[in-house]
């Protein structure tokens, strides 16, 4: 399994069954129609970091919850952050890669807002972080 693949299906697993989103988490394309709150999450940069002699790897992360309502949305940037912040396997924490691939590190970076307009000029808020993960193959 690839990088990228470890770290979507962890960080998918790390933020599972929380009660303000269950299972409504998807990387990077939402589904339709989807109920809301939701999560999605996506890389915005990343690769080789070719600090090690054998495969690395650093990604800029975002995950945002979206939803109808300010509150809920930053309720739920609240929760991401408490879920991914320094839960890395150097942290000590349980999203730790799988066995190609150490999450050594997870490291909250920026706060993402954004607030778009859908159907019938309702507002769709955006929030959440964007986290800096380091990885090493094993």
């Amino acid at each position: 399994m690839g990088a990228l693949s470890t770290l979507y299906k962890s960080v998918y697993n790390g933020l599972a069954g929380n009660s303000l989103w269950a299972n409504r988490i998807y990387p990077e394309l939402v589904p339709a129609q989807i109920v809301r709150p939701y999560v999605v999450f996506f890389v915005s940069a990343g690769g080789e970091r070719n600090d090690l002699k054998r495969n690395d790897a650093s990604f800029s992360l975002v995950v945002k919850c979206v939803s109808l309502q300010m509150a809920e949305a930053l309720d739920g940037a609240d929760r991401i952050a408490a879920l991914l912040n320094n839960q890395g396997k150097q942290d000590g924490g349980p999203i730790v890669g799988d066995a190609s691939w150490v999450i050594t590190t997870i490291n909250q970076l920026r706060i993402v807002q954004q607030t778009e307009m859908i159907s019938n000029y309702k507002p769709l808020y955006n929030s959440g972080h964007m986290f800096n993960v380091m990885m090493e193959a094993l």
